[in-house]
């Protein structure tokens, strides 16, 4: 063996005992052997060298642990790791900095420890974070930190509404691509999906469509040539499973606040969704990020992090194959590693089997982390992606111990790390969740606004629409059901000329095709009046006939009879005199379902459900009295007890039915009015067809 080959053998050797032999010390004896002309003294230092190689590999041999080289100047990051170890020998604690989570990647087979160094991580970390879990194992972790929890059944999701800024049309073609590739149509299919949204958007100009009355739109319309029935049935049947599975979820015209979240560190449980329906809510919260970011210019370093436990079931490599993939190019997800890194954004993926891994994200991940791996195939796989030599291979295999990984960072050798414990509770029930969630939920709910958009032209084409199979009465009923929402049975049978017997005939026959559902509610002191409540099917189905369903859309938004309440309130007020305003919204910002202007200032709360007291009792500042009208019995004496424990002079309670009644004209002035005249509109009339305002 010539000197050139000795040196470079022993390099290794010694460089994988760098941590009890200092690098500069093996340098220096090897750069002495090179240099040294007289042979004896040539032979007395490689002697030297052979004896302290063969002390350490010694050592080496009978290591558990892997032995590599331990590359110098690691700097010392915010996140803690563990300790660097070299054979049995244990060296200076690693840490990562927030660069290097831009992106990281963790590989490990079953119980290695995944989860506990993802946890490890998250709970250390200073910039928020998104975590999507499908095996619930993150929950607990809210008991001990400030980590909000959500189950994807506690979502409210509308996938027309863009982020802030974001142009319409491109959100458009951001979610019909996203639904192309995770539910698998071809150009044709996602082409006609985007017409239909287009003419949804044109028919909700005051506010968005909900999911639902896309899906009904599309659902009424009729296709005379072979080709347009085939696109149609693929939409309705992909939008039809989604509503299926996903229910109120999707069912919802306002979002959460997605972009709020992004300041919190919150855990998304998928647990128990189908898998598309899963791939499609992570698809769009991460293009609801990219967007948001792009369009109010967030760029830089790293402010938030996205983390997939189970990183296959998202960047899953056989996409790539599917027919779909090959009509519809790159999927919107093999493009968020390549892209989103410029917009704040970092992705923590950890998963069982690299070699299913998609080749965009294994090639943009900055740091990795591989633990034991048992398949052959995703041993040679996280190798290739490694770089490692064969010396380099033989030391992976030693990777067996929970709890040992080795790291391979930009720019570096791969060396291996001990991490430390990280005990994570399996115990948290939903209850227990729920119940800590709650606060964070009511918060969430509250901060839901409704956006209008900007105004645009409508399509001049208009769909054909599928003829009711319904009588000419029907059809009437209907039509006057959209255009006068408050107007009882007996007003409706003086409007359409219609005896008794002939509006219930009318009635039963759109109640049995689910176009409307009779609702009875008692007003006054007499009996119910009933009302009749269209369908979005229905609605949808009038629009597409150039009919106005906006006002019923706007009903839509917080129920019948939230809505009919508050009407019959302000005008029963509005009668006295008195100026009375629905849905008001004070300087404040807070928000009053009626808001009553006389001598005093009075702001009226409905509430048919459950509800925070605290919280409605806040802002009342610019108000001389409020009052809380209730449903729920329970909720009322919960109410009464709350304010002998804490006396408000401002604010009443009162049950919403006794309220009417004392407020009707056919009964004395109630004792919340705040004028004098008991002039009133008689809620058992029937009349009360008039429009929000």
């Amino acid at each position: 063996m010539n000197d050139f080959d000795y040196v470079e053998n022993a390099t290794k050797a010694l460089l994988k005992s760098n941590l009890s032999i200092p690098e500069t010390i093996s340098k220096a004896m090897l750069a002495s052997y090179m240099l040294e002309t007289d042979d004896d003294s040539k032979e007395n230092i490689r002697k030297e060298i052979d004896e302290l190689i063969a002390l350490h590999s010694s050592r080496q041999l009978f290591s558990k642990c892997p032995v590599l080289y331990v590359p110098n100047g690691n700097k010392s990051g915010q996140i803690r790791i563990g300790r660097i170890v070299q054979g049995d020998n244990l060296g200076a604690e690693f840490s990562l900095s927030l660069e290097d989570l831009q992106h990281a990647g963790i590989f490990a087979a079953t119980s290695s420890g995944k989860t506990t160094l993802i946890a490890a991580i998250l709970t250390q970390l200073k910039i928020p974070w998104h975590a999507f879990d499908r095996k619930r194992d993150l929950r607990a972790l809210c008991r001990k930190y400030n980590i909000k929890v959500l189950r994807w059944e506690w979502l409210k999701i509308n996938p027309l509404q863009p982020p802030p800024n974001v142009p319409l049309v491109q959100w458009m073609t951001f979610i019909a691509d996203i639904m192309a590739h995770v539910f698998g149509w071809f150009h044709a299919s996602e082409n006609y999906l985007l017409q239909f949204m287009q003419r949804a958007y044109d028919a909700t100009p005051d506010s968005y469509p909900t999911f639902r009355s896309l899906h009904d739109m599309i659902l009424t319309n009729e296709e005379t040539g072979r080709r347009s029935s085939e696109y149609r049935e693929v939409v309705i049947n992909r939008l039809g499973s989604m509503l299926l599975v996903m229910g109120n979820v999707l069912d919802t015209e306002t979002s959460f606040p997605i972009h709020q979240l992004l300041n919190e560190n919150v855990v998304i449980e998928l647990d128990g969704l189908r898998r598309d329906e899963a791939n499609f809510l992570v698809e769009y919260f991460l293009a609801y990020i990219f967007c948001y970011r792009l369009a109010n210019g967030q760029r830089g370093k790293i402010a938030h992090l996205n983390i997939f436990d189970e990183a296959t079931l998202y960047f899953f490599k056989g996409r790539q194959f599917r027919e779909t993939t090959q009509e519809l190019g790159l999927s919107w997800l093999d493009t968020v590693p390549q892209i989103i890194r410029d917009y704040q954004e970092g992705l923590l993926c950890a998963a069982q089997e690299p070699s299913l891994i998609s080749h965009s994200l294994m090639g943009n991940l900055r740091t990795k982390f591989v633990g034991y791996l048992s398949e052959g195939e995703d041993i040679e796989a996280i190798c290739t992606s490694l770089n490692l030599d064969d010396d380099q291979r033989k030391e992976l295999a030693k990777l067996g111990e929970r709890g040992y990984w080795l790291v391979k960072r930009a720019g570096e050798e791969p060396f291996v790390v001990k991490t430390d414990d990280f005990p994570i509770p399996k115990d948290m029930s939903n209850e227990e969740l729920e119940q800590r969630m709650q606060p964070f939920l009511a918060e969430l709910r509250n901060s839901m606004k409704i956006v209008v958009p900007v105004r645009r032209e409508k399509l001049i084409e208009q769909p054909k629409v599928v003829a009711p199979q319904i009588s000419t009465d029907a059809w009437n009923l209907l039509v006057n059901v959209c255009k006068h929402p408050f107007m009882g049975i007996m007003s409706r049978c003086a409007t359409l000329g219609f005896s008794a017997r002939r509006i219930e005939k009318a009635i039963a026959e759109l109640a049995e095709i689910k176009y409307v559902m009779p609702v009875q509610l008692p007003l006054g002191k007499y009996r119910p009046v009933k009302f009749l409540v269209p369908s979005n099917t229905a609605l949808n189905l009038l629009s597409n006939v150039g009919q106005n369903t906006s006002l019923w859309r706007r009903v839509g938004r917080v129920g019948f009879e939230h809505v009919l309440y508050s009407v019959l309130i302000a005008y029963s007020f509005r009668n006295r005199g008195l100026k009375a305003s629905i849905e008001k919204e004070l300087q404040s910002g807070r928000r009053l379902d009626v808001y009553v202007e006389g001598k005093e200032k009075t702001g009226i709360e409905i509430e048919l459900s459950t509800f925070n007291i605290e919280e409605k009792i806040q802002g009342t500042e610019e108000l001389d009295r409020l009052v809380i009208l209730v449903k729920d019995e329970q909720a009322f004496h919960d109410f009464v007890r709350y304010l002998r424990e804490n006396p408000n002079e401002k604010v009443r309670v009162a049950r919403v039915i006794e309220f009417l009644r004392e407020n009707s004209i056919r009964n004395s002035p109630g004792k919340y009015d705040t004028n004098t005249s008991p002039s009133g509109t008689n809620m058992t009339s029937g009349s009360s067809g008039r429009k929000v305002e």
